[in-house]
């Protein structure tokens, strides 16, 4: 094994059934989560004061506020 100390390096995103994630870039402060593909996806960082919940039908993760009710 060697070192590529000049050129560009060129290669293949890896799957998510060979140990990668399937991606090729996301952003800073993104989190994977598994989708019902049974693949990853990067959630965007959510808005400031958001919370990361989970949605009605309980199968994805999603930002949003917390209602405390009424007292």
């Amino acid at each position: 094994m060697g070192t590529i100390a000049t050129g560009v390096w060129n290669g293949t995103t890896i799957a998510v059934n060979k140990g990668g994630t399937g991606l090729t870039t996301y952003n800073r402060g993104a989190l994977l989560v598994g989708t019902s593909g049974n693949s990853l996806a990067a959630l965007a960082v959510g808005a400031a004061g958001k919370f990361l919940q989970v949605n009605d039908d309980g199968n994805d993760l999603v930002y949003g506020d917390i209602d405390g009710g009424t007292y």
